[in-house]
């Protein structure tokens, strides 16, 4: 599966992401069926509370490093990283310094928090859905 970064929120509580699952989209005459975001896309929210430190690579040019461990289709934590070492001394994290990463198609964030995030599945298919 791939996803899009919608949103990205930061304040000293918290750091929020919003992404969106790509769907095959219809032809359109060039690549074939394109990857887009749909009425049938499944969204989520991802909040780090926290956090130390964080950055935005451009996917193309992003490598991970250390050993990784995969959460979801979209998120992992990396062991043993350099970045994990980078504790920002402005950010609220207490110094677990845990190393994770949510995988885009054009960008990946890199988050140093002290805990695991929250992830919110938002359902196209639930009336209350936005």
């Amino acid at each position: 599966m791939y996803f899009q970064l919608l949103k990205l929120t930061y304040k000293p509580e918290y750091l929020k992401l919003s992404i969106a699952q790509l769907i095959e989209g219809e032809p359109d005459g060039y690549i074939g069926r394109p990857l887009t975001v749909s009425p049938k896309s499944k969204k989520y929210t991802i909040v780090f509370n926290g956090v130390g430190n964080f950055r935005s690579i451009p996917e193309p040019c992003w490598r991970y490093e250390g050993k990784e461990n995969k959460i979801t289709g979209f998120l992992s934590e990396c062991f043993e990283s350099e970045y994990s070492q980078n504790l920002c001394p402005c950010g609220t994290g207490s110094g677990s310094n845990r190393h994770f990463y949510v995988l885009t198609e054009s960008v990946v964030i890199e988050v140093i928090a002290e805990y695991e995030p929250e992830i919110m599945v938002l359902d196209p298919f639930n009336p209350n859905f936005r």
